[in-house]
Parts: structure tokens; C-alpha cells; sequence
């Protein structure tokens, strides 16, 4: 009987850390494990590219189809991220429709690639609620992670790029090539 409390123990743990790290509706990493990872990795000074995303016109298919067909939506986007990401990426939601990827050992080119191939897969993909195909599109930045920053410095980056798609058009990949913060005099 002990050995049984023991494993049943282990396995309510793992399921509360899944709970305290995991986004309920997409099963990616919530913002605060996003957060959390990101201090790991600039506290490591490890090479890693940020990707930001952001569904395009999101509000629009709440008002339209309603939540539940907006979760819907949020559920095969993130399937579609989680999908592309690999065992080297960190996925999260990091609010609403907002996501935050993390590539590592990846340069800026391929994860600008990386970015776009998710875009190109989302703009032609359908998103069937109660059988109404609901389509969307999303914009990308992405940034190199600065070593030389604060966690909160690298979203505010990689989120301005991710400004820059939005507001140059939407459904595109906005791309910082350039991560070294040089020192002031």
C-alpha cells in the first residue's frame, strides 16, 4: 500500500506542476513559465532567437463567431506551434492570442524562416467550428536574444517587431538582424 500512496503522490505532483506551468487551453507553457525560462537563458547568456506572434484581427472572430469559437481558434494555432517548435524551442501563450517561441541555437535567418513557415501554414490552414471554416492570420517578430539585456528588454525587442509586422500591413515576419547592445560612454 505505501508503494501505491507513493506513486500516487508522484503522480498528483506532476500533475500540479503541469497545472502551475501549462496554459490550460493551448497545453503550451503559460507566460509565467515563458518569463521564467527567459531569465534561465539570458542568466546563461545562451544563443537563442525570440520569436513573437500574434493572431491577426483576433478580437474580430470573438465578436463573430464568439469564445468558444475563438478558443477553437487559439487550440489549432497553438497545435500548429507546438507541431513546428521541436524538442530545441520553448513555446508559450504568452496572453490572449499572443505567443512567445524561443529557438535555440538558432540564427536569426533560420528562425525568420522558421517564422514564416508557420505564417505561410496558418494563412492557408481552416479552423472548422460547428462546421463554419473560420480563417486567420498572424504577424511575427523576431529578435536574437541580447545577453547584454533584462528578460523584460528582450520581449520589449522582439515585441517591437512584432509592432513593426502589425503595423506595416500584418500577416508578415518583421526580423531584427542585429542583437548586441554596445556599451555608452
Amino acid at each position: 500500500e505505501l508503494g501505491d500512496i507513493g506513486i500516487y503522490a508522484d503522480k498528483m505532483r506532476t500533475n500540479l506542476q503541469k497545472l502551475v506551468e501549462m496554459d490550460a487551453l493551448t497545453a503550451l507553457y503559460n507566460r509565467r513559465s515563458g518569463n521564467q525560462m527567459l531569465e534561465v537563458l539570458v542568466g546563461q547568456r545562451a544563443e537563442y532567437t525570440a520569436v513573437m506572434c500574434d493572431i491577426d484581427f483576433f478580437k474580430k472572430v470573438n465578436d463573430t463567431y464568439g469564445h468558444a469559437a475563438g478558443d477553437r481558434v487559439l487550440t489549432a494555432i497553438s497545435a500548429q506551434i507546438r507541431e513546428n517548435v521541436g524538442e530545441d524551442g520553448f513555446a508559450s501563450r504568452w496572453g490572449g492570442e499572443e505567443f512567445v517561441i524561443l529557438l535555440k541555437d538558432c540564427a536569426v535567418s533560420q528562425a525568420s524562416v522558421f517564422a514564416e513557415n508557420i505564417r505561410k501554414k496558418i494563412e492557408t490552414s481552416i479552423c472548422y467550428f460547428e462546421d463554419v471554416p473560420i480563417r486567420v492570420t498572424m504577424s511575427f517578430g523576431v529578435k536574437a536574444l541580447d545577453p547584454h539585456l533584462t528578460p523584460e528588454e528582450n520581449v520589449k525587442k522582439v515585441d517591437e517587431k512584432l509592432y513593426e509586422a502589425k503595423s506595416t500591413g500584418r500577416n508578415r515576419v518583421a526580423v531584427s538582424y542585429t542583437h548586441l547592445t554596445l556599451p555608452t560612454k
